[in-house]
């Protein structure tokens, strides 16, 4: 029951409350490191009395950090979505040795037995083998299954409990996992498509970031000019440094809320957005920096 107790703790769809708290650590180090330091390397302010948290060095240490933040919640995504996959795709192979190994005589927890050696998911070879386990020592079926599913996508699970009817079938058990793989299968097929197709919204978005951000090109270059009295017809409405301040945030903002769009869209929750953000972020950071050069040149 101790293994029961440690398949209980264990979600793959968690992000991990020690991701979370290493992203706010090295946020909070990166950041208190990195501000002194551009601090150090900018150019002087052109308006002496701004405020930090308006100063293009704070924008910079801000952007770093987020990225550095991102790191550990992005390389969690990827493992997820990773073992999601290896997951769809060992259902299927589940379900057809199943089969292979019911049409050749053997019991339905020989089969499971035999068939979780050929499983690729850690995961789910790892749970096949506690259901086999808690099946000898006398649980039903049905109970097993419902321990084993703990914490595994609503697919995943829901595919396994097929397993039931296949145990009450007697001699239809083989047609009935082939009919199970088939089916799993078109549900793959149909979102591979999905991903291919929906996937270019996160390009669009890409797109969307960088047609923002070349977009600053012209007003920081106006700014720069006005301040230094090439353009006495114009007057700025707002300083360069306070200007730049709010530019970076509304981008950010967009940033975010971009990534959990595409987050939703392709993956089908908003949670998965670290990679995405992370992206976007760099797309920023390169921006921000030409930009800088323009206010800071």
């Amino acid at each position: 029951m101790a293994e029961i107790r440690e398949l209980r703790l264990t979600r793959v769809e968690e992000l991990g409350a020690l991701n979370i708290f290493s992203s706010i650590t090295i946020f909070t180090l990166v950041f208190s490191l990195t501000l002194p330091i551009f601090q150090e390397l900018s150019s002087p302010s052109r308006i002496e009395n701004a405020k930090t948290y308006v100063q293009p060095y704070f924008i910079f240490s801000l952007i770093n950090s987020l990225i550095a933040a991102l790191v550990p919640m992005a390389v969690r995504t990827r493992q997820i979505t990773s073992e999601i996959n290896k997951l769809n795709e060992s259902i299927i192979i589940m379900y057809d040795a199943l089969s292979s190994y019911l049409r050749a005589g053997l019991t339905l927890i020989d089969s499971i037995d035999k068939t979780s050696d050929k499983i690729t998911s850690r995961v789910l070879r790892h749970r096949l083998k506690v259901l086999v386990s808690l099946a000898m020592q006398g649980v039903s079926i049905g109970d097993a299954l419902n321990k084993i599913i703990y914490g595994l996508p609503t697919r995943v699970a829901y595919a396994l409990l097929a397993i039931i009817p296949i145990s009450e079938s007697g001699g239809k058990s083989p047609e009935i996992a082939v009919l199970i793989r088939d089916f799993y299968d078109r549900l793959q097929a149909f979102d591979r498509l999905k991903r291919s197709t929906l996937s270019i919204y996160f390009y669009i978005m890409l797109i969307s970031i960088i047609v923002y951000e070349a977009s600053w090109l012209f007003p920081s270059r106006m700014y720069r000019e006005i301040f230094a009295g090439q353009t006495p017809l114009f007057q700025p409405v707002i300083g360069v440094s306070t200007f730049f301040f709010f530019s970076n945030m509304l981008i950010l903002i967009l940033i975010f809320f971009s990534s959990l769009i595409v987050s939703k869209i392709i993956r089908g929750t908003v949670k998965f957005f670290a990679d995405y953000m992370t992206i976007f972020l760099v797309v920023h950071d390169v921006f921000l920096f030409v930009v800088s050069r323009n206010y800071l040149g």
